[in-house]
């Protein structure tokens, strides 16, 4: 038997073209909230609470805009999010995001869940699900 020595998931990093558009669509569309930045221009910390010790912490990464670096796989000729976020509120986020021009990929009623899936600036496949 293994023993376990994981405690939780402290941070989870995403690929950004632009850092600066990206925190402000993070924030701005997403309610995300800036926890810092290093001394140097390549990285962001955010987190969806005001905390700075919450986690996961979120970190976006600039890149150069490599079409591989983009976050989704493909299932049956499908993309599909490896990002997903919990929403009490599908339909409202639904709304937001298509009065701010965010493209909308999929939103369907699952039966269990209504789930939205969407791209963030920088063409990563997104998640939100609201739980039955």
């Amino acid at each position: 038997m293994i023993k376990q020595s994981l405690e939780f998931l402290d941070h989870i990093q995403i690929p950004v073209i632009d850092l600066e558009q990206s925190i402000e669509w993070y924030t701005t569309h997403l309610g995300f909230n800036l926890q810092g930045k290093p001394d140097h221009d390549d990285m962001a910390f955010l987190s969806l609470s005001s905390d700075q010790h919450a986690r996961p912490i979120f970190l976006l990464w600039k890149t150069n805009g490599n079409e591989s670096m983009k976050m989704y796989f493909s299932k049956r000729e499908e993309k599909m999010p490896v990002l997903c976020f919990r929403t009490k509120d599908a339909h409202a986020l639904r709304e937001q995001l298509e009065e701010a021009n965010v493209e909308i990929a999929n939103f369907a009623d699952e039966g269990w869940a209504f789930c939205l899936d969407f791209y963030d600036i920088n063409g990563n496949l997104i998640n939100a699900t609201e739980y039955k």
